[in-house]
């Protein structure tokens, strides 16, 4: 082993005339990084860099390297040093073989082959480019032959390595000229002369911090608004934004929309979800981990609230879509903040195929680059003239106001108003489609190039990547990738038109207008529907088809005027019970009369034949059917979110459905009392009378028998109900699931029973001491927890009974620090706030 360690050594210390290698890529070991940084300055960063280093040193002069290697080190920023230093000012980038992804085996990264001379940069660099083809060997071997033949190929580029430094972080875009270069490398930035581009806010605990639009309180959502003369956006601490939740009675709301899903399409993606910012964050702010590092990150606060746009990071073309004011970004979806004079233009020239050609530079994945907060700050930036920003006025109105109004045919959208049954304002499901290879039209891309000065030909240069991306794309049906883990998937906004979806969508609207969540009248024709407010506008509290009182907050029974069209069950609740006056059936019947007068037989009739039941009430009292489809519609962003629930017996036979935005600690015991109770005394005097007859045919048998079960299961359900009642104290900041999860036994899906049994399972061991819920059943317990972890004691409003502000030290300006600690509390003391604190708790 020593001699052959030696023999190694001495191997390291020649040099040699030619180096083959594949080299590994990635990081360095966690061991080695220190080491790597200190050896190989220009390379740590990747090992494959530092291996194209380190053989470099090994070659004589003039000897030349051959690797093939991961093609992202020609273009990412991180690998700026490795191809200034090493590459390019230091040797001669001889021949580049552009490959792609699947030329290593199996390996899931995207190659390039290529010759490094140790000598002088050189002046003729030849590539061929064989990504964007389907055979690469047989691309590169023709381009090999034409190269020797002296014959032309498109696919080969002849450049000077000299020119990749004229752009910053020199990335090796080979496929355009030296003019091309020197004329983008003129141009300005899009910050700081355009706006600003923004990383958001990290919850690090989504599931704690993050809820669906719909899932809390609508009275309890933010509103903040900017300006029409853009001259300053307004906050909690403004006088008329807090008037305005005067008149609502409400402080300042807890929870703010939330930029963080998108779907990879242009102008407009619906905002799916929420987040706890109540108190200007206090509870993200305190949220640390058991070392006391703190899990949250809050970024960028002063952009928070402000319109712009936003894009999905990893796509084959950067798709701009608008973000309206109201909303706080996220972390993994980043956001631009244009100036507002600048907005229309910065929207319109990101949609652009040139601006995305050149964001594409650094963009490291040939079909899916990674459009990162730092490119598009650099993004070179022409001037626009007017005619070209009164042209992106009226695309982008139309595109937005056209994907809007598609959002607006379903739930369980913000935009929502009317299903597509009634009225269908997608154009049949196209309201939504575009074409990749041209957002704004031949006309408003020759626009673009020309205000970047570019010729038609300096033009068909620039975009050829991008074009070839989308249409190799295309061709092998690739689709766009989301960022990360943290991302919701794309078809969180796929709007699904089928016969099938369009019925049950129109079944989830008419039991929303029952519980008045959705105003019908809008449906009826009664009410013109709302007017879209301007794209950048802040987004309203309530959805706008939502029943609504005179301050846009959800309505209530004195909101509603006896010329109302329809009964609304205010309790939230109603029954499946053929003949009980609150029976789900004869209250949807109630609906499409109300909508469709006399062909509401027909509507009816026609319902049931595309959902494939024989009668509506089938498709209502079978856990697979209105439920299941329910649970998935209002399922966004990894959330799990129905409103509408259906508590039944294991059968079945028996179901109450409660609406969720109307649960109180009471609901169930009115369950109980006004629907459970009348119908098992009803159950139990028919089953009574049958029992005290002397003689039973085989009908009445049977008869008995059916209700004898059911009366079994009616008790049981009952003293379920009952059970739970005595400790269960909703509260609609926990979210659905949490909420749901002590009812699980009484849910039949069983997907979703599952889900709801692990998330109780959960809360009784502690996972969820910061939910409300958890608070009122186990008081002791989460205020033991609360004094050793301070995000809890802002949740549970105990803060000032368990922490308390020290002082210290002091800063570099000798004013004094400060720091939150517990209070040290005696066992006597705490258990004295515990027993304050629990009553009226379980």
């Amino acid at each position: 082993d020593a001699a052959r360690g030696f023999a190694f050594i001495d191997l390291c210390r020649k040099h040699y005339d030619v180096v083959l290698m594949n080299p590994p890529f990635g990081e360095f070991s966690k061991q080695w990084k220190a080491k790597a940084r200190a050896t190989y300055p220009n390379s740590y960063n990747d090992i494959l860099g530092a291996f194209v280093e380190r053989h470099l040193h090994c070659l004589v002069q003039h000897g030349r390297i051959g690797a093939i290697t991961s093609r992202t080190c020609f273009f990412l920023t991180t690998f700026s040093n490795w191809r200034e230093n090493i590459v390019l000012d230091n040797s001669a980038l001889c021949l580049i073989a552009d490959l792609g992804q699947g030329v290593m085996d199996d390996a899931m990264v995207e190659a390039a082959a290529y010759v490094i001379e140790r000598t002088a940069p050189s002046n003729t660099t030849v590539v061929i480019r064989a990504i964007a083809e389907k055979d690469r060997q047989g691309a590169v071997e023709s381009c090999i032959d034409a190269c020797c033949a002296g014959k032309p190929d498109l696919r080969n580029f002849i450049t000077d390595q000299s020119f990749f430094s004229l752009l910053p972080d020199s990335p090796f875009v080979y496929w355009i000229d030296k003019k091309i270069i020197q004329l983008l490398s003129s141009k300005q930035r899009f910050e700081p002369n355009i706006g600003h581009v923004r990383q958001g806010l990290s919850t690090g605990d989504d599931p704690r911090f993050v809820r669906t639009v719909w899932e809390v309180p609508y009275e309890d959502t933010q509103f903040c608004y900017y300006p029409s003369n853009g001259e300053a956006y307004c906050r909690f601490d403004d006088p008329i934004v807090m008037a305005y939740f005067k008149r609502r009675k409400i402080g300042k709301p807890a929870w703010a929309f939330h930029v963080k899903s998108g779907a990879s399409q242009p102008w407009y993606s619906p905002i799916t979800i929420k987040i706890n910012y109540a108190k200007d964050g206090s509870e993200l702010r305190s949220f640390t981990n058991a070392k006391g590092k703190q899990r949250s990150v809050l970024r960028n606060v002063q952009f928070y609230y402000k319109p712009g746009f936003s894009w999905t990071r990893r796509a084959v073309r950067l798709y701009p879509y608008i973000v309206p004011g109201n909303c706080i970004p996220s972390a993994s979806r980043y956001m631009a903040f244009p100036e507002y004079e600048n907005q229309i233009e910065a929207i319109g020239v990101c949609a652009s195929r040139i601006a995305s050609a050149c964001l594409r530079f650094k963009g490291e994945k040939f079909e899916w680059p990674n459009f990162l907060v730092e490119n598009v700050k650099m993004l070179p930036w022409p001037e626009v003239p007017e005619e070209t920003n009164h042209l992106f006025k009226v695309i982008i109105n139309r595109e937005v106001d056209q994907r809007r109004v598609a959002y607006q045919n379903h739930e369980p959208f913000h935009e929502f108003i009317i299903p597509v049954k009634i009225q269908d304002r997608s154009c049949d499901g196209q309201a939504l489609a575009f074409n990749p290879t041209s957002l704004l039209g031949e006309e408003g891309e020759r626009l673009v190039a020309e205000a970047y000065g570019l010729t038609p030909h300096q033009t068909l240069a620039m975009e050829r990547d991008l074009l070839e991306a989308i249409s190799f794309q295309s061709q092998c049906n690739g689709t766009d990738k989301e960022d990360n883990d943290e991302e919701a998937q794309d078809n969180d906004f796929v709007i699904d038109t089928s016969s099938k979806a369009t019925e049950e969508a129109c079944l989830s609207y008419l039991i929303g207008t029952i519980f008045g969540r959705w105003d019908i009248r809008y449906a009826t024709a009664e009410k013109p529907l709302p007017e879209l407010p301007q794209a950048l506008d802040p987004l309203p509290v309530c959805p706008p088809g939502m029943f609504q009182n005179a301050e846009g907050l959800p309505a209530n029974p004195k909101d509603v005027f006896v010329d109302y069209p329809l009964s609304i069950s205010w309790s939230g609740i109603i029954i499946d019970d053929e003949g009980h006056q609150d029976d789900i059936i004869d209250r949807i019947r109630d609906a499409i009369e109300t909508i469709w007068k006399h062909k509401a037989g027909e509507i009816e009739q026609e319902s049931c034949e595309i959902l494939g039941v024989n009668l509506l009430r089938e498709y209502f009292n079978k856990p697979n059917k209105f439920f299941a489809d329910h649970l998935k519609r209002y399922s966004k962003s990894r959330r799990q979110a129905p409103i509408y629930w259906p508590l039944s017996t294991p059968s079945s036979s028996y179901t109450l459905w409660i609406y969720y935005h109307r649960l109180t600690d009471q609901i169930l015991y009115t369950c109980i009392n006004d629907f459970v109770e009348p119908k098992l005394k009803q159950i139990s005097e028919t089953a009574n009378n049958l029992r005290q007859k002397t003689s039973r045919n085989h009908q009445e048998e049977k008869e008995l028998e059916k209700l004898t079960d059911f009366e079994v299961e009616l008790k049981d359900f009952r003293d379920e109900l009952l059970r739970i009642a005595k400790f269960w104290k909703p509260n609609l900041n926990d979210g659905v699931q949490i909420t749901a999860a002590p009812l699980w036994k009484l849910f039949q899906l069983k997907s979703w029973r599952k889900n709801l049994k692990e998330t109780w399972e959960k809360m009784k061991k502690g996972d969820y001491d910061w939910a409300h819920l958890a608070y009122s059943i186990w008081p002791d317990r989460v205020i033991r927890a609360s004094h050793k972890n301070r995000s809890f004691a802002i949740a549970h409003d105990l803060e000032s009974d368990l922490w308390e502000e020290i002082e210290n030290g002091t800063d570099r300006q000798g004013n004094p620090k400060y720091k939150w600690v517990p209070k040290d509390l005696s066992e006597q003391a705490l258990k004295a706030i515990i027993m304050e604190k629990s009553k009226g708790k379980t």
